[in-house]
């Protein structure tokens, strides 16, 4: 299989060909992907890509794609067709975020399993997640799981628990539980955008707010919506 190096999430998917050159190709709904309209793309640890669409999630092993979709007769299928996100753990677990609850994907069976966010006062199908990741919150690998409506859930990563005192602890601290963005830095550090605009910004090792991120002068900025962050590796300055 080759492995893939490139990303471009309008579309373009960067296939390796040769080690002194890359070419580019147009991946559309005619050559197998699910939907173009693309959420989230993803690298495992194997080299397949990861494509969270409108309607189904696609896997790319570099020659063709593979799909999954909702069906309402089978139970181990994926929760719902709008997939916003998925996440490999560093054990090797595949969480997947829909727009119907979070779920882990079994690899080896082709399989989905529903995670209880023990939320009994949302219906499953309100469990809109639109984004998953791992991290290290005092002193323990947690899964955090972003919604649009109900804030951010935290699971403990071994046995999928919700850890109620830290989820309320983040919650509180958020301005909205409608969240739009996620991003995770390499100091572990949590930037949030939800639908109020402005950022929120982390400290998730101590579970703290970190204050004081605009310099002078850029009040109105910093209350503008943000739509995507990076990180240079060499500086560590974020571009958002």
């Amino acid at each position: 299989m080759k492995h893939l190096r490139l990303l471009i999430a309008t579309l373009l998917l960067i296939s390796a060909t040769s080690a002194k050159a890359q070419t580019a190709r147009l991946y559309t709904s005619a050559d197998g992907l699910a939907n173009s309209h693309i959420y989230d793309i993803f690298q495992d640890s194997k080299g397949f890509i990861w494509i969270s669409t409108e309607n189904g999630l696609s896997r790319f092993d570099g020659m063709k794609f593979s799909t999954f979709r909702y069906d309402r007769l089978n139970e181990n299928t994926i929760a719902s067709n709008t997939i916003r996100s998925v996440h490999e753990d560093s054990k090797g677990r595949f969480w997947v975020g829909t727009s119907a609850g979070l779920q882990i994907f079994d690899t080896e069976y082709s399989t989905f399993t529903k995670v209880n966010l023990e939320d009994w006062s949302v219906p499953d199908s309100d469990q809109h997640i639109i984004s998953v990741m791992e991290l290290e919150i005092i002193g323990k690998n947690r899964i955090l799981a972003a919604t649009s409506g109900h804030g951010i859930y935290i699971l403990d990563a071994d046995d999928q628990r919700i850890d109620h005192d830290l989820q309320n602890t983040l919650n509180r601290m958020l301005p909205s539980k409608f969240i739009e963005n996620t991003f995770l830095d390499s100091k572990e550090r949590l930037w949030v955008t939800t639908d109020l605009g402005g950022l929120n910004v982390f400290d998730m090792k101590n579970l703290t707010e970190i204050k004081g991120i605009w310099a002078n002068g850029l009040s109105k900025e910093s209350m503008d919506t943000f739509n995507s962050f990076t990180e240079e590796a060499q500086t560590g300055n974020i571009y958002i």
